[in-house]
């Protein structure tokens, strides 16, 4: 039964069921009595041809889709004019294909400042708008626009931690840690009040802080076109090293 269930499943080009019930018709044949070990077992050999057939056959219809979404993709995809500007100054950029983060990083007065973005940390990119349809709902635009980041200021073996957002028109601050350099290495450690229930002046005295480090509206503005254009990018990396992997097949 085993045996002529591969076959049909072979006949109707159905891989996985195929692949399910392999093992079970090779331990059919084994049991089978003598006389019927040579029928069962040209069966079971036309299945594995249709399997292997059949396998094969699927390899090049995934190639070639994943060939025609490479070259939509490349069609559409068009890095911003703020991105190719390239980072306020004197931010150095820090990229690496295949990785969603990226850090700028500059020094100020003796200390380090890295600013520390991820595709991964946004709530949406998809979304973000640049130059969409007139009738769309500006509020719901701006939204979806926000990019969220981490500022470190390191000054010897202390650091401030400042997770932002901005849309390119304002800059909030969420928290603010103090940290040992090297990071924190226990979840019970306080790093810091909610930064809202801080007195206004202390908050915007941070603020002040920040913007005096080139923290601001300007480099929201930036972040957020790069984080769309990474996740296009990456997208497109992950493509063909589909593709690739497939075609080796």
């Amino acid at each position: 039964m085993a045996l002529r269930l591969l076959l049909s499943a072979c006949k109707q080009q159905q891989p996985l069921l195929m692949k399910q019930l392999l093992p079970a018709a090779c331990a059919a044949l084994q049991a089978a009595p003598t006389g019927f070990q040579a029928p069962a077992a040209e069966l079971l050999q036309q299945a594995k041809a249709s399997f292997t057939s059949s396998s094969l056959a699927l390899a090049p219809q995934l190639s070639s889709i994943l060939t025609k979404e490479i070259k939509h993709e490349k069609t559409v995809s068009e890095k911003s004019e703020v991105v190719s500007a390239g980072p306020p100054a004197p931010f150095v950029l820090h990229s690496k294909l295949g990785d969603t983060a990226v850090s700028l990083t500059r020094d100020f007065n003796g200390e380090k400042v890295s600013v520390d973005c991820s595709v991964n940390m946004q709530d949406s990119l998809g979304s973000l708008s640049f130059g969409g349809d007139e009738d769309e709902d500006e509020s719901e635009m701006d939204e979806a626009a926000d990019v969220q980041f981490n500022v470190t200021v390191t000054k010897a073996d202390k650091a401030l931690v400042f997770e932002c957002i901005s849309d390119g028109t304002y800059l909030d601050i969420r928290h603010v840690s103090l940290e040992p350099a090297e990071g924190i290495d226990s979840d019970t450690v306080f790093t810091g009040p909610v930064f809202s229930e801080l007195d206004s002046e202390l908050q915007d005295a941070f603020r002040e802080y920040v913007t005096e480090r080139g923290i601001n509206e300007d480099l929201g503005e930036y972040l957020r076109h790069l984080m769309f254009d990474k996740e296009q990018e990456e997208y497109l990396h992950w493509l063909e090293g589909v593709k690739g992997f497939v075609g080796s097949s």
